[in-house]
């Protein structure tokens, strides 16, 4: 997803399809899960969730620096975590 979001809207018809109902099918996974976890608000939590990992792992994969790269995707799985109740603060 990282990678052809930035070009997902150029993709032909049936390629552009199925992306667009790719994403729709992984953040309905992921607001499902939220709502077995108890989320007060699924919809906005799955959309912030799938966002925030799209835009960590593109900035993950767009920087030189894998000491960083790999900094950003912890932290950004850890926030997350946080963000969730699934770890303590």
């Amino acid at each position: 997803m990282p990678v052809l979001s930035q070009e997902a809207h150029r993709l032909p018809g049936a390629a552009g399809e199925r992306f667009h109902n790719g994403v729709l099918a992984f953040r309905e996974g992921l607001r499902n899960a939220l709502m077995a976890i108890g989320s007060l608000d699924p919809d906005a939590a799955s959309w912030s969730l799938l966002s925030e990992m799209v835009g960590a792992m593109s900035l993950a994969r767009a920087i030189r620096d894998e000491e960083a790269a790999t900094e950003i995707l912890r932290a950004s799985r850890e926030q997350l975590k946080r963000k969730l109740g699934l770890i303590g603060q």
